[in-house]
């Protein structure tokens, strides 16, 4: 509290110097006229749309018989103030005075007043009310009154003139000072970031180039490096001039800006435009007014400084708010921040009271509270008020999302460098907010809020995580491992596959390490791993570590040969078995789990259901249409049972089931499930979900077999449109849609629009997949069949053969370390043996290349584990390019 008075009084001394440096009345005054406000900078550039409405709102025709209001509103330092004082030198001509006033507090106010009652020839004791009265009395006076720096002003009505006639322009930094000043949104203006073009001139006005200089095609590459740099703020790029002019040439600001960003943007000897304050210091302000109104605030801001400052989703915040939840059972709300306390007031208990004293209360379980925004949205709304984030509605149900702009981010972040305790406050919030929000299950949007989440974790977790023993994501390794498995678990869903490679990796190797080969942990980091694999198309990899997984569970003494982890990792290995082409070999493992499962749970069981509907998926690879189509129907017939129609899983094993029909040529049949499917999940989810894009997609491709070419054209249109809308334009969902469009555009001869999708098809699975993945493959070789592209079908075929040698090669390495690291674990039995008997010592004490033995043994099957060295080499039928199905069923989910 002292530091926020302080703070407060400092505010208030400084704003009654302003305007600091331009005092003087233009020359061209009249007679009789009255002008008490500053003349803006000589090195005003741009802003043509904010003077433009200016000049609208003040002369247009529309606003004849009205008092004449306007605000314009941004960040502290966007130029808000700037704009108003050119403004009104260029119409000094048509208004009969202009009267400024310092609106950032009322005794700043009433000073201002008694300058205007100078002016007036007004007397009396209440001078504001004097002035107010004359100002409304002189019908044919057309005055302009401008209330700068109204930003914590809750009385500014009070201080409004009344009458039909004049204009009042109001300067703030928050947008919702319009309601104070006419409450329509048409009579209010943002003053945002300036244009490249005009805020590389004001950088260059600024630093006071010469005109060589400011010609050199170089100067202008670092002119725009330095103001995207400085995210177009006219304040920043103000200072940032007025240092090169004074310190160092334009081309070594970057460097100096990078080393002494908070020391540059502090400053306050760097000033061009004469503002009292610097950019920094303008929202160390901002940030101490919204410390006395919500501590909350302030944190919740701090912590906005590690997310990416763009598309900060609220869900966030909601899914986040379970973890504050949890530590306040655990340890009472004494232990809790500001922002942790506002976020468990958020979530209510949804149980009736147990008795008429137990009202709703906050603090809900998962399973019965809900999380009402109110508090939350009012300690966004503090911020917005001072324009330190911005809110915007998305596409996502109306929820909103935030941003925060680049340099006040960068402000945030350098602030908390110099407190340590805040700053380690800040980063654990932002990590344990981000990790539920990860976790969320599929149910309450999760697939769709990871994919949301990636420019966050782009631009906070990965750069900080992969710091070994870097505190952030926990005090403990294990509590770290937890938000690696998260951020793998998000990677992975939204197609950076080589990114939730290496962090999956990571985390089993932790784990294998510090839990043990067979902990439950473990496990489904394999588990999770392998899936990766699969998924990247690297099915070698992911067989050994499927193999690895079974044989661990099956020789487990908790698990065992018939354990049902044991089984679905049978079930596991052969998904990785049919990605390769192993289908026999696929289908003897599917058929062992079914049998397996019948003797356990009965044949007319649930979990048999399962099994057989994984059989029907490898059979449908195979083209074995009607033996997948029984699989598939008694897999249904069991979920719906069990689950319902309506259930997730069900509507998966439609959609399967109406591919196999599709596969025997029974189109009615097909389209008929696939429409249920359709309506059912349209019903369920609403029209735009990413599910009932699937079931479109999937129609579509039955269209085209059908030779129905133009329906199938608008299904897979309509479902391009959503997957983009709902998972991105780099999901699998969405190149594999576009892949049918690809199909759809060339059955109908339309071979340009063909090549144009095609083309970016190849573009987006190189960027996600690589050039060697076979989905990239298959886009080429469409690609390549089309007229005018052989060259783009001689680069997939190049491609195939360098990856089929370097897969060669790469097998016979691995083939080779095997057959090395046996020989010499044969020599080093042999050899401990030996030296056992003679020399008395045991077979662990014996040491080979510096380590003992059982330490190279636990080395290697770190590696064996890890699916880097196979603990017995099994060469699998993996063709270099399988040709993957169109639709978008999938295996079923177990």
């Amino acid at each position: 509290m002292a530091l926020a008075r302080e703070l407060q009084q400092w505010n208030e001394s400084l704003f009654k110097i302003l305007p600091p440096k331009r005092l003087e009345t233009p020359a061209k005054i009249r007679a009789g006229k009255h002008y008490t406000a500053p003349t803006p900078s000589p090195i005003f550039t741009g802003r043509a749309e904010a003077l433009k409405f200016l000049e609208d709102n003040f002369f247009g025709k529309e606003q004849k018989q009205r008092q004449r209001r306007a605000v314009l509103h941004g960040l502290g330092g966007a130029g808000k103030t700037e704009v108003a004082l050119k403004f009104s030198e260029e119409h000094l001509d048509r208004f009969d005075s202009i009267f400024w006033v310092n609106a950032s507090n009322d005794h700043t106010v009433e000073e201002s007043f008694r300058d205007i009652a100078e002016c007036l020839k007004v007397s009396g004791r209440h001078l504001v009310t004097a002035v107010k009265h004359r100002l409304a009395s002189l019908s044919d006076y057309n005055y302009l009154l401008i209330f700068d720096n109204a930003d914590n002003l809750p009385n500014l009505a009070t201080y409004l003139p009344g009458g039909r006639h004049g204009n009042i322009l109001v300067t703030s930094r928050n947008p919702r000072i319009r309601d104070i000043v006419g409450g329509i949104d048409k009579y209010s203006f943002e003053v945002d970031r300036m244009s490249q073009t005009d805020a590389c001139d004001l950088l260059k006005r600024a630093a006071r180039l010469s005109p060589e200089d400011i010609v050199d095609p170089e100067t202008e590459k670092v002119a725009r490096t330095i103001v995207e740099k400085l995210g177009y703020l006219a304040l920043a790029i103000d200072q940032a001039g007025a240092y090169i002019a004074n310190t160092c040439s334009i081309g070594d600001y970057l460097g100096m800006y990078e080393k002494i960003r908070p020391e540059l943007m502090s400053n306050r000897g760097f000033q061009g435009s004469g503002y009292a304050a610097s950019v920094y210091q303008t929202w160390e302000l901002s940030l101490g007014a919204v410390k006395e109104q919500k501590p909350a605030a302030a944190e919740l801001l701090m912590v906005l400084g590690y997310f990416h400052y763009e598309g900060i989703p609220r869900e966030i915040f909601e899914t986040g708010s379970a973890a504050f939840v949890r530590a306040s059972r655990a340890a009472g709300e004494s232990g809790l921040t500001h922002l942790g306390k506002l976020l468990v007031e958020c979530v209510i208990r949804c149980d009736p009271p147990s008795t008429e004293k137990d009202p709703t209360s906050p603090g809900g379980s998962s399973d019965s509270a809900s999380w009402i925004p109110y508090r939350f949205e009012q300690a966004m709304k503090t911020l917005c008020s001072y324009s330190l984030v911005k809110r915007h509605l998305g596409y996502y149900g109306n929820s909103p999302t935030y941003t925060v702009h680049p340099l006040v981010h960068c402000w945030i972040r350098d602030r908390c460098e110099t407190d340590s305790l805040e700053q380690q406050r800040a980063q654990c919030t932002a990590i344990a907010l981000l990790q539920e929000a990860m976790l969320t299950d599929e149910s309450n949007g999760g697939y769709a809020l990871r994919g949301r989440l990636i420019s966050h974790l782009d631009a906070w977790v990965r750069p900080y995580l992969d710091v070994e023993k870097a505190t952030i994501a926990g005090h403990t390794d294990e509590e770290r491992m937890g938000v690696l498995e998260a951020a793998g678990l998000a990677y992975h869903d939204a197609g950076r596959l080589d990114d939730a490679e290496s962090l999956r990796e990571k985390v089993l190797q932790w784990r294998i390490q510090n839990l043990g080969v067979t902990d439950p942990d473990t496990v489904q980091a394999r588990v999770k791993l392998a899936m990766t694999y699969r998924r990247k198309g690297d099915i070698l990899k992911a067989t050994m570590m499927d193999e690895e997984t079974l044989r661990l569970l099956s020789q487990s003494d908790t698990e065992g040969p018939e354990h049902p982890e044991t089984l679905q990792a049978m079930l596991n290995l052969a998904w990785s078995y049919a990605e390769g082409g192993n289908f026999p070999g696929a289908e003897k493992l599917e058929r062992e789990v079914i049998a397996m499962r019948s003797k356990l749970h009965g044949p007319d069981s649930l979990e048999v259901g399962m099994a057989r509907g994984n059989l029907g998926m490898t059979l449908w690879r195979e083209g074995r249409y009607k033996e997948a189509e029984e699989e598939f129907a008694f897999s249904l017939k069991k979920k719906a049972a069990v689950y319902g129609k309506e259930y997730p899983s069900t509507l998966l094993t439609m959609g399967n089931l109406s591919s196999a029909l599709r596969g025997q040529k029974r189109w009615a049949s097909a389209e008929n499930l696939n429409r249920e499917v359709i309506n059912i999940r349209t019903r369920t989810l609403g029209e735009r979900h990413k599910d009932v894009a699937r079931s479109l997609a999937n129609l579509g491709v039955t269209f085209l077999e059908a030779g129905r070419l133009e329906e199938a054209h608008d299904l897979e249109v309509q479902a391009l449109e959503i997957f983009k809308e709902t998972v991105g334009e780099y999901h699998m969902h969405t190149l594999d849609t576009m892949a049918n469009l690809g199909s759809v555009l060339i059955a109908l001869g339309k071979e340009v629009e063909a090549v144009d999708v095609l083309e970016s098809l190849v573009s987006k699975r190189r960027v996600v997949l690589g050039e060697a993945h076979f989905a990239t493959l298959e886009a080429m070789t469409m690609l390549g069949g089309l007229r005018g592209q052989e060259e783009v079908l001689k680069q997939a075929r190049d491609i195939e053969r360098k990856e089929a040698a370097r897969k060669e090669t790469e097998a016979q390495k691995e083939a080779e370390k095997v057959t090395e690291v046996q020989k010499e674990a044969e020599l080093i039995v042999q050899s401990a043996s030996g030296a056992a008997t003679s020399n008395n010592i045991t077979k662990d004490q014996v040491k080979v290349n510096g380590l003992l033995l059982e330490e190279r043994k636990k080395q290697r099957e770190e590696l064996v584990v890890l699916g880097f060295l196979p603990d017995r080499w099994n060469i699998l039928a993996i063709s270099s390019f399988v040709k993957r199905p169109l639709a978008l069923s999938g295996l079923p989910k177990m």
